[in-house]
């Protein structure tokens, strides 16, 4: 792993290596290239956690380069449907911070621990849940038993950039392979 790669906070998901990018790819297929580095926090940060460590990776929202997509309140100007592919681009965004915190391996991961995800709606919209069970599904199909996680689904007034979905995680990894 080049000290580049270990610097970089977030990767795009077709750098991932085998076998995980071909399971994104198969359900992902338009990307996002890039995404801004904050000024005054990480997009991720670990903890030691027994032999592994835990990854604690802060809330994205489903920005697309450098644009939020997905603005609006669910329930009142953005659908369920749209809103669950404004959770499925948040994990886009998600997965690569990870990608990054793994040098691209992702069968680093041990287990996810934790997903929480946050939808902006009306007072009276009750399918939170529906929402991040898009992420969730996702996060089940690449990872098998590894991405069973506890999570919470909950209704916010605003979200940064008005967007729609927020997701924050926590990761358990395996640690790096050494040879």
């Amino acid at each position: 792993m080049t000290d580049a790669i270990a610097q970089r906070q977030w990767m795009p998901l077709d750098e991932v290596g085998e076998p995980f990018r071909t399971r994104l790819l198969e359900v992902f297929h338009d990307m996002p290239r890039t995404h801004a580095q904050p000024a005054h926090f990480d997009l991720s940060n670990s903890s030691d956690a027994g032999n592994g460590r835990q990854l604690w990776i802060s809330g994205q929202v489903p920005r697309f380069e450098n644009v939020v997509r997905y603005q609006g309140v669910v329930g009142l100007d953005v659908s369920i449907d749209t809103a669950c592919d404004a959770a499925r681009l948040s994990l886009i965004n998600l997965l690569s911070i990870l990608a990054a915190a793994c040098g691209g391996d992702l069968s680093r991961v041990d287990k996810f621990i934790r997903l929480t995800g946050y939808v902006r709606s009306t007072s009276d919209f009750s399918e939170h849940a529906k929402v991040i069970d898009a992420a969730s599904e996702i996060i089940n199909a690449v990872f098998g038993e590894r991405g069973r996680h506890v999570r919470s689904a909950i209704g916010v007034a605003s979200l940064p950039g008005n967007a729609s979905v927020e997701l924050e995680c926590v990761v358990q990894l395996k640690p790096p392979q050494t040879s």
